[in-house]
């Protein structure tokens, strides 16, 4: 059974916006720490070569993740704000 209450509605958009502004502000952070160990441990194993297509790998790597986590945080934080308001009614 599919409840269409508005507050369920709105959550997802808001967390998705919300979630991509949080990844705006955590990756420079994020990145700027782990980069150099990805670059370092893929020149140690793989040579010079990969080392830029490494980079941009992380760098694809590291936006979906934060994304991913920083969504799933949000919604579920939403979910159970209106679960919380829902049975204090």
């Amino acid at each position: 059974m599919k409840n269409s209450s508005n507050s369920e509605n709105f959550s997802g958009p808001v967390a998705k916006v919300l979630a991509v502004v949080a990844t705006f502000f955590f990756f420079p952070f994020f990145f700027e720490y782990t980069e150099s160990r990805v670059v370092n441990f893929t020149i140690q194993h793989y040579g010079y070569d990969l080392a830029e297509f490494a980079r941009i790998g992380w760098i694809i790597l590291s936006v979906l993740m934060i994304f991913t986590l920083c969504h799933f945080v949000l919604t579920l934080a939403f979910r159970l704000s209106q679960f919380l308001i829902a049975t204090c009614r």
